[in-house]
């Protein structure tokens, strides 16, 4: 055996005080391999070392290698697969690209490219290298790009052998925007004026960093204003900044008609400046009122907004805008035109918008969020805020659900000094007509959902302060959801002062999250066990450490979805050990799973030692963002390629 990689430098020690291996080199080579792991690392992993010579080593050792198919631990290698498969290759030069560059490793980025001759740069590194302002390593792709000529670059799907082809254009100029490199903007301009840049996400950028100077530049040469994105505009995003320079010259170029949730994100973000410029221009735009302080209108509902967000200052200021009902007729008017503001809110912000009438909502935000001095206003002022009959401190979230409690969600929360406060409610000086609503309509208490969404979050204080001042108890849910996050020292507490114990669930919910000081714990002092969901879980989720101790010590074993979910989950060692330790398998979701997560080792392990056959399925599953096993799937089955559907 000939070698020419350096021994490890520990092995040589080793070996020169046994005189009797003098002249038989190459057990010192052998040996040296076998322990060298480094080699058997992706080049993107060692690129995080930045070490030029721990990269030279790999890509040695790498030559010559070969990849069989053969049920033994031995037969997959990285190494083989960096010299054996083209896409495998491309996949290994974009994610080292990436890794140099956020290194800034300029020395990285020169050795790649030598390295992977003839390999494309894909418009993420591209992008990456914007971002961070590194016209230097822009520079260098622009020399080494095979398509372009002068200013400009052509189109081909040729594949070079030298230099690179190069993907300018998309997010990059956006993305250098958004980073304040004016910079890297005009280099792009300047070097690749041809290519097709995002220059809405462009103007976009421009806009949230407050640039207006690369705004009217971009929108000189065509920018279209920034499309709605998730739900909402850009002019919610510069609300939410609470940019007033901005959203004034969003209003000169009439940019700010007829968006609605202004009031409502400024109040979310607690912008009192930004909703005082909102409310007094209501009636300016173009003639036509907003209705923002009208019964219903966006300002009374921006007030349960700017309350569950702890801004208390911004929710009074709202609640003395905003009209409110002095009357029973006025009350159901207000009703009515909520559910209108509701839905045109829920148009332009989408679901997860906050807006919300004043009530239980509202106190129950309060306390979730530990906001001690909104539940004290609300408290204070319950008559006036909510001037109506019902219980606000829980909720319903449905019709057949559960209700949901202040002091539950502050429990849960940890928030100890809201439980006393609310504890103790009855004994505090209110305002009369404070005390005679809440005597009327207070059912605040809480349930046993208290202690157990207190332990669940580890809450030891508060689970001791509800033991003590508090007859509702908990559920078994209290040790299982403790046990499933991992803390051991609540699980103990509850197993010593409580008798509703736990389930199975205890023990699958710690394997699975990989806590497995909680599972020894639980084996040794509860009898209740685990069942297949704790190896599977733990396969998930990577915890190896936990696979083999539950494969020494308990009998429930596993099933396929062990593997499946390991190889989706992209834990290659885990589906390794699995392969060779364990009988059960997997399914065609494994490989499904590895190629539409981009998991390019793990989809090789399956296909080449697993034996896993790619499926028209399989192709389907390997996504946009999973482009080289694609390739990889369309180079050894030409087939599925012509069923995919046209673009």
């Amino acid at each position: 055996m000939t070698s020419s990689v350096a021994p490890l430098l520990v092995v040589q020690l080793l070996f020169q005080s046994k005189h009797g291996f003098t002249g038989i080199p190459h057990v010192v080579t052998a040996v040296s391999l076998y322990l060298d792991s480094s080699v058997e690392m992706p080049i993107y992993k060692a690129c995080r070392f930045q070490s030029i010579r721990l990269l030279d080593r790999i890509v040695i050792v790498t030559s010559g290698q070969k990849l069989t198919r053969h049920n033994s631990p031995i037969t997959f290698s990285i190494r083989a697969l960096t010299s054996t498969d083209l896409q495998y290759a491309q996949y290994l030069f974009t994610l080292s690209l990436k890794e140099a560059i956020a290194h800034n490793s300029f020395e990285l980025v020169k050795w790649l490219s030598t390295k992977f001759q003839g390999y494309k740069i894909t418009a993420e590194v591209v992008t990456q290298a914007a971002s961070l302002g590194s016209i230097k390593i822009l520079q260098f792709f622009f020399d080494n790009d095979n398509r372009v000529a002068g200013r400009h670059f052509r189109e081909t799907n040729r594949r070079c052998t030298a230099g690179h082809s190069i993907e300018w254009g998309g997010l990059s100029m956006a993305s250098a925007v958004a980073n304040s490199h004016s910079d890297v903007v005009w280099w792009l301009h300047q070097h690749i004026s041809n290519a097709r840049f995002d220059l809405s996400a462009a103007l976009k950028a421009a806009i949230l960093t407050g640039n207006i100077l690369v705004a009217e530049w971009l929108l000189a040469r065509g920018a279209a204003w920034p499309p709605r994105v998730a739900g909402e505009y850009v002019q919610h995003d510069v609300v939410a900044q609470g940019r007033l320079d901005i959203l004034r010259w969003l209003s000169v170029r009439d940019q700010l008609d007829g968006i609605h949730g202004l009031v409502v994100k400024a109040a979310e973000h607690g912008h009192l400046h930004v909703i005082r410029w909102l409310i007094d221009g209501d009636d300016a735009w173009n003639g036509i009122s907003t209705r923002c302080t009208d019964l219903g209108g966006e300002a009374s509902v921006a007030i349960h907004t700017a309350a569950i967000r702890g801004h208390l200052e911004v929710a009074q200021y709202l609640y003395v805008r905003a009209k409110t009902p002095q009357n029973d007729l006025q009350r159901e008017l207000q009703r009515l035109e909520q559910n209108k503001t509701f839905r045109t809110l829920m148009a332009y912000l989408g679901p997860n918008m906050l807006a919300e009438s004043m009530g239980a909502q509202t106190m129950v935000g309060a306390a979730e969020n530990g906001l001690l001095d909104v539940v004290q206003w609300l408290c204070a002022n319950s008559s006036a805020v909510f001037n109506q009959k019902y219980n606000f401190f829980g909720i319903r979230l449905s019709e057949k659900g559960p209700s949901t409690y202040a002091m539950d969600v502050a429990a849960s929360k940890g928030h100890l000094d809201l439980l006393k406060y609310m504890h103790e409610l009855p004994r505090l000086s209110v305002t009369d007509s404070a005390r005679k609503l809440l005597q009327q309509n207070r059912r605040e208490g809480c349930t046993k959902s208290a202690m157990d969404s207190a332990a669940t979050f580890g809450r030891l204080g508060v689970i001791q302060w509800l033991h003590k001042r508090r007859s509702e108890g908990c559920t078994g849910a209290a040790m299982d959801g403790a046990a499933t996050n991992g803390h051991l020292q609540v699980v103990q507490w509850l197993h010593y002062n409580s008798s509703s114990g736990c389930t199975t669930k205890a023990m699958d919910g710690a394997a699975a999250n990989g806590h497995l000081e909680v599972v020894r714990w639980l084996h040794e002092n509860r009898s209740e066990g685990c069942t297949i969901d704790a190896m599977n879980g733990a396969a998930e989720h990577g915890a190896l450490d936990v696979v083999k101790w539950l494969h020494r010590n308990r009998t429930e074993g596993c099933t396929t979805k062990a593997m499946d979910s390991a190889a989706e989950q992209g834990h290659l060692h885990v589906v390794q050990w699995l392969h060779y330790h364990r009988s059960e398998g997997c399914s065609t979701a494994a490989i499904k799973g590895a190629a539409a997560n981009n998991y390019f080792e793990v989809f090789l392990f399956l296909h080449s030692v697993c034996a896993q056959k790619c499926t028209a399925e399989t192709a389907d599953a390997a996504s946009d963002k999973a482009p080289d096993i694609k390739a990889w799937i369309f180079r050894q089955y030409p087939a599925y390629r012509q069923q995919q559907p046209a673009p």
